[in-house]
């Protein structure tokens, strides 16, 4: 019998986008799922754009207090009586075989507690739409180490055994970075993945939306790294957690230089160095920051004007 797949639908205020969702559900080929839409405390017509879909019983709904997209997969989480569990957040979309091309993956190996696939990413402000592993290898397996280098799962790609998240003791309640930090929880607790190389959904990037907070989104990453490095207990694992978290420290400082440049402030060539000492073999950032430096001292442009409009036009 067709394994029972528990899908979370988490809402905050997504009246625009939340009907298209969950008619990407209602329209999968394969049809053993149940949904439940956890409403994480909306203030517009969310509960009314999705109520008609009440009239299917495999769809569910709960109304929560705003607690952030970690706690509203919990919630689902508790709730759910499948065997695996996947997402889609309110503003994204499945193409129709998503769960069947998935489900099939899942009885070909019963080490499988990953199932992942490409994405199509769209744009709410016009850029192109492009698949996100155009320019990425895809990892099968035990991915723990592919894990720790970045978050390379899309979330409305995933589907993960619902005993494997208890396991790990479910879904990270932070409210940003909380789907890297559950992968993470799982590598640190032995996860084997299968991967779709076709697309299997559409991520959609809006301007509004918490993952375009460039400098929040890095610090809380290295922040979720850090945990991770404290409780692996594997030198060589460990070694690619330290590397990671260099790395984002070096992201961190070039998005604060980027601001800094924006506003012509002194933090510009604070955070140039930092990039430096982040990563030291970088010479060509350390002359940067010395350009900066002697700049400053000797009140002469020496290109570092040149240099902060560059930044500036980065993204």
């Amino acid at each position: 019998m067709d394994p029972l797949v528990s899908v979370c639908v988490p809402a905050f205020n997504m009246e625009r986008y939340i009907g298209e969702a969950l008619e990407s559900i209602a329209c999968q080929t394969y049809t053993n799922f149940e949904v439940w839409v956890i409403d994480d405390g909306s203030t517009d017509g969310t509960a009314d754009v999705m109520r008609p879909f009440l009239s299917d019983a495999r769809f569910r709904y709960k109304y929560q207090d705003n607690a952030g997209l970690g706690a509203a997969r919990q919630a689902a989480l508790e709730l759910s009586t499948g065997e695996w569990f996947a997402l889609l957040d309110a503003d994204d979309l499945w193409l129709p075989d998503k769960l069947e091309r998935q489900m099939a993956l899942a009885a070909s190996d019963s080490r499988i507690n990953l199932i992942y696939g490409d994405v199509y990413i769209s744009y709410d402000d016009g850029r192109p739409e492009h698949r996100y592993f155009s320019d990425i290898a895809m990892r099968e397996g035990d991915i723990t180490d592919w894990l720790y280098e970045r978050n390379y799962i899309p979330c409305p790609s995933a589907v993960v055994r619902i005993e494997e998240l208890k396991r790990i003791g479910g879904f990270s309640l932070r409210r940003r970075c909380e789907d890297g930090e559950t992968w993470q929880k799982l590598a640190l607790h032995g996860v084997w993945a299968k991967g779709c190389s076709e697309p299997v959904a559409r991520y959609r990037v809006r301007g509004d939306s918490l993952s375009t907070n460039t400098i929040l989104m890095l610090e809380t990453a290295i922040e979720v790294r850090e945990i991770g490095l404290s409780m692996e207990k594997r030198p060589c694992l460990a070694k690619i957690l330290r590397r990671t978290i260099r790395r984002l420290k070096g992201d961190l400082a070039f998005a604060h230089a980027k601001q800094a440049a924006g506003n012509d402030s002194a933090e510009f060539e604070r955070s140039i160095w930092e990039m430096w000492r982040q990563h030291p073999a970088h010479w060509k950032t350390f002359l940067r920051a010395l350009q900066c430096s002697v700049s400053r001292l000797t009140h002469l442009d020496m290109g570092v004007r040149s240099y902060v409009e560059k930044i500036k036009s980065l993204y």
